[in-house]
Protein backbone atom coordinates (compact mmCIF):
# COMPACT_ATOMS: atom_id res chain seq x y z
CA UNK A 1 0.00 0.00 0.00
CA UNK A 2 1.07 3.56 -0.77
CA UNK A 3 0.53 6.69 0.62
CA UNK A 4 1.32 10.26 -0.47
CA UNK A 5 1.30 13.14 2.24
CA UNK A 6 -0.69 16.44 1.92
CA UNK A 7 -4.39 17.24 2.51
CA UNK A 8 -4.99 15.00 0.20
CA UNK A 9 -4.54 11.47 1.06
CA UNK A 10 -4.31 8.45 -1.15
CA UNK A 11 -3.90 5.11 -0.27
CA UNK A 12 -2.80 2.55 -2.93
CA UNK A 13 -4.17 -1.32 -2.23
CA UNK A 14 -1.55 -3.11 -4.49
CA UNK A 15 -2.87 -6.69 -3.84
CA UNK A 16 -5.05 -7.61 -6.26
CA UNK A 17 -7.05 -9.52 -3.19
CA UNK A 18 -8.48 -7.35 -0.80
CA UNK A 19 -9.16 -10.31 2.10
CA UNK A 20 -7.81 -10.87 5.31
CA UNK A 21 -3.76 -9.67 5.76
CA UNK A 22 -4.32 -6.85 2.73
CA UNK A 23 -7.51 -5.63 4.97
CA UNK A 24 -5.73 -5.85 7.86
CA UNK A 25 -2.68 -3.77 6.18
CA UNK A 26 -5.12 -1.00 4.83
CA UNK A 27 -6.81 -0.30 8.08
CA UNK A 28 -3.28 -0.13 9.97
CA UNK A 29 -2.54 2.77 7.10
CA UNK A 30 -5.88 4.60 7.42
CA UNK A 31 -5.32 4.34 11.04
CA UNK A 32 -1.83 5.99 10.55
CA UNK A 33 -3.35 8.42 8.41
CA UNK A 34 -5.88 9.83 10.85
CA UNK A 35 -3.16 11.48 12.64
CA UNK A 36 -2.57 13.76 9.41
CA UNK A 37 -6.22 14.89 9.37
CA UNK A 38 -6.35 14.64 5.72
CA UNK A 39 -9.21 16.43 4.08
CA UNK A 40 -9.73 13.80 1.41
CA UNK A 41 -8.80 10.23 1.68
CA UNK A 42 -8.49 7.84 -1.43
CA UNK A 43 -8.90 4.09 -1.06
CA UNK A 44 -7.41 3.17 -4.86
CA UNK A 45 -8.49 -0.23 -5.66
CA UNK A 46 -7.76 -0.06 -9.23
CA UNK A 47 -5.84 -3.02 -9.11
CA UNK A 48 -7.93 -5.14 -6.86
CA UNK A 49 -9.79 -8.11 -8.49
CA UNK A 50 -11.25 -9.71 -5.44
CA UNK A 51 -12.86 -8.52 -2.42
CA UNK A 52 -14.15 -10.70 0.65
CA UNK A 53 -16.40 -9.56 3.81
CA UNK A 54 -13.80 -8.92 6.06
CA UNK A 55 -12.53 -6.22 3.86
CA UNK A 56 -16.12 -5.04 3.06
CA UNK A 57 -16.24 -4.63 6.93
CA UNK A 58 -13.04 -2.60 6.80
CA UNK A 59 -14.09 -0.46 4.26
CA UNK A 60 -17.45 0.18 6.30
CA UNK A 61 -15.04 1.15 9.53
CA UNK A 62 -12.74 3.14 7.54
CA UNK A 63 -16.26 5.30 6.65
CA UNK A 64 -17.64 5.21 9.84
CA UNK A 65 -14.47 6.48 11.15
CA UNK A 66 -14.09 8.77 8.70
CA UNK A 67 -16.85 10.41 9.46
CA UNK A 68 -16.71 14.07 10.36
CA UNK A 69 -13.00 14.06 9.89
CA UNK A 70 -12.20 13.16 6.31
CA UNK A 71 -14.15 12.47 3.50
CA UNK A 72 -13.51 9.13 2.05
CA UNK A 73 -13.58 8.21 -1.70
CA UNK A 74 -13.26 4.66 -3.39
CA UNK A 75 -11.84 4.99 -6.46
CA UNK A 76 -10.75 2.24 -9.51
CA UNK A 77 -13.54 0.07 -8.71
CA UNK A 78 -13.56 -3.30 -10.78
CA UNK A 79 -16.58 -4.79 -12.47
CA UNK A 80 -16.25 -7.41 -9.27
CA UNK A 81 -16.10 -4.69 -6.55
CA UNK A 82 -18.67 -2.39 -7.63
CA UNK A 83 -21.04 -5.32 -7.50
CA UNK A 84 -19.76 -5.95 -3.98
CA UNK A 85 -20.29 -2.66 -3.38
CA UNK A 86 -23.52 -2.28 -4.43
CA UNK A 87 -24.81 -5.73 -3.37
CA UNK A 88 -23.86 -4.83 0.21
CA UNK A 89 -24.58 -1.40 0.17
CA UNK A 90 -21.43 -0.10 0.73
CA UNK A 91 -22.25 2.17 -2.12
CA UNK A 92 -24.43 3.76 0.07
CA UNK A 93 -22.31 4.59 2.62
CA UNK A 94 -19.22 5.41 0.87
CA UNK A 95 -18.82 7.75 -2.27
CA UNK A 96 -17.08 5.94 -5.15
CA UNK A 97 -15.45 7.32 -8.37
CA UNK A 98 -13.87 6.30 -11.63
CA UNK A 99 -10.02 7.50 -10.54
CA UNK A 100 -8.09 9.66 -8.74
CA UNK A 101 -9.00 13.04 -10.33
CA UNK A 102 -12.80 12.18 -10.35
CA UNK A 103 -12.51 11.95 -6.20
CA UNK A 104 -10.78 15.29 -5.97
CA UNK A 105 -12.96 16.97 -8.21
CA UNK A 106 -15.87 15.46 -6.35
CA UNK A 107 -14.21 17.05 -3.06
CA UNK A 108 -13.45 20.18 -4.45
CA UNK A 109 -17.28 20.40 -5.81
CA UNK A 110 -18.68 20.10 -2.17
Amino acid sequence: METTTSEVQIIEVKDRELSGPGAMRLLQEWDSLLRLAPRLTIVDLSRVRFIDSLAVSCLLRLARQATGRSRLVLVGLSRYARTVAEVTHLDEIVEIAEDVAAAKALAAAA
